[in-house]
């Protein structure tokens, strides 16, 4: 086959990157000390079916394993399981150099990378990045300004991330075992900046009264002003909060402690307003 022209208007703009190959799943692994640690079933499922019908369109990126003769995954293990489970004999895998002098790629490589893939996934738990970027400071010795530089974040992300290292231990130990559970990346900043007794409180209540975000960082914000002896312009007040097949109705209360009844009755009040509001 002739080489195309050096003239050749396609060719103009680009160039060849070097490492990519297709490579047998049997020689890829995962990699077991990776941040994520959950993968949702319905969503590698759906991934699957994508495969099977048109292939894996962006390569993984791997690295040698010398020791072993296989291929250690750096980023796209969800490409990689949905791979698998799709039947597929090889996958397509950018691999990256290794230096010749320290024969493998540094762990400190890798878990940077692994950051910068998994950092906006809605579903990671927020643990998963958290640890992570832990392991950085306290095994690596990175500053938070380092790991900023290197994720490409704002220094302050950083450290409200790490901030989830100082919850209480019991509330940790329940996030990192339900994935799913009623606490976010921004419900766990919130209560990082309360004092440990004041962060089951607060815990307790977004759970009962099933607190927003937005709701849980607003109460945070005033138990903090009560701690550090500052007036609050609004005493944090219970919420209660129920869904009903049409609507979800919130109650929210100027005392802290409320009982059903309390509730009851407003709801009582509420009922005659409107039936009030339909007579006239």
């Amino acid at each position: 086959m002739n080489a195309p022209a050096a003239s050749d208007p396609s060719h103009e703009g680009r160039q060849r990157l070097r490492g990519a190959f297709a490579i047998s799943v049997a020689r890829i692994r995962s990699d077991p000390a990776q941040p994520r640690r959950t993968f949702d079933a319905a969503d590698l499922a759906e991934l699957a079916d994508s495969i099977r019908a048109r292939g894996i369109l962006q390569p993984i990126r791997v690295w040698y394993v010398a020791s072993e003769n296989a291929y250690q995954i750096i980023a796209g293990e969800r490409r990689f399981r949905a791979a698998e489970a799709a039947g597929l004999e090889a996958i397509p895998c950018i691999v990256e150099d290794v230096p010749a002098r320290e024969g493998v790629l540094p762990r400190k490589t890798i878990l940077v990378d692994q950051i910068v893939e998994n950092w906006q996934r809605s579903d990671l738990n927020p643990y998963e990045l958290s640890d992570a970027l832990a392991e950085l400071r306290d095994t690596h010795d990175y500053s938070q300004k380092q790991i900023a530089r290197m994720t490409g974040k704002p220094e302050s992300e950083v450290s409200r991330l790490l901030s989830l290292q100082n919850i209480d231990a019991a509330i940790q130990q329940q996030v990192r075992g339900s994935p799913s559970g009623s606490f976010s990346r921004r419900h766990l900043i919130a209560l990082a900046q309360l004092p440990a007794e004041e962060q089951r409180r607060m815990a307790e209540t977004v759970q009962e009264s099933k607190l927003t975000a937005v709701e849980t960082e607003r109460a945070a914000a005033t138990m903090r002003k009560r701690s550090r002896g500052k007036p609050s312009e609004r005493a944090a007040g219970a919420i209660r909060r129920f869904a009903t097949p049409k609507a979800t109705v919130t109650v929210s209360f100027r005392k802290g402690e409320v009982t059903d009844d309390d509730v009851l009755e407003v709801l009582r009040k509420v009922q005659a307003m409107v039936e009030q509001r339909i007579d006239e």
